[in-house]
């Protein structure tokens, strides 16, 4: 057993550790996989989640229901906190790639994107109740919870089509052949669009 920890609300992995948001804590933890005492990386965060693991950094979203939140970034190696979007509504859930954070906010119905580095974020998308999130090399995907739909357009901007209607999602995630959601069930439907398979 690594730990027992009441209260995670995310956890993302690595080759070294499992990270997990404590959320009503306000405290995200480092697990190390070798066995040992677990690590707070930082506190006092507000409500963290939707841990994400990228190249050097953990990231996360700080947000509570009803209030101002932010994008952030650790350094794995250790460092400073870094902030790469403030004053954000609600943020929950992130996808991270090369050169870009995309986040959604369920309680504003937004979807948004901002550099790596930090900047200004730009809004994707509006409408319906956005939850997880993921991103390939070219389109970024995203389950709508108040439609029970996984909506879908280019990470470039542009129009938001609709990859699969009719079925309850909360989760998403991509490989190079397919798209995965979970609601009441785990399915899968072809990156293109197709027929929906339930895997469990």
């Amino acid at each position: 057993m690594l730990a027992t920890e009441a209260g995670l609300f995310s956890i993302a992995i690595d080759a070294n550790a499992v990270y997990g948001a404590v959320g009503v804590a306000g405290t995200v933890m480092k697990y190390p996989l070798a066995g040992g005492p677990p690590v707070a990386l930082a506190t006092g965060q507000s409500h963290p989640g939707g841990l994400v693991v990228a190249g050097s950094h953990l990231y996360w979203a700080n947000g509570e229901v009803g209030t101002k939140g932010s994008i952030v970034r650790l350094p794995l190696a250790g460092g400073p906190l870094e902030t790469l979007a403030a004053a954000q509504d609600d943020p929950r859930r992130l996808a991270v790639d090369a050169t870009t954070v995309y986040f959604t906010a369920v309680n504003t119905g937004k979807v948004s994107k901002v550099a790596i580095g930090g900047g200004s974020p730009v809004l994707l998308s509006t409408g319906g109740a956005p939850q997880g999130i993921a991103v390939d090399a070219s389109r970024v995907y995203w389950a709508d919870g108040a439609a029970n739909t996984v909506r879908v357009m280019p990470i470039s901007g542009g129009a938001v089509s609709d990859l699969v209607v009719g079925a309850e999602a909360g989760w998403v995630a991509v490989d190079e052949k397919r798209v995965y959601f979970m609601g009441s069930a785990l399915r899968a439907v072809p990156i293109g669009g197709g027929a929906v398979e339930t895997i469990a």
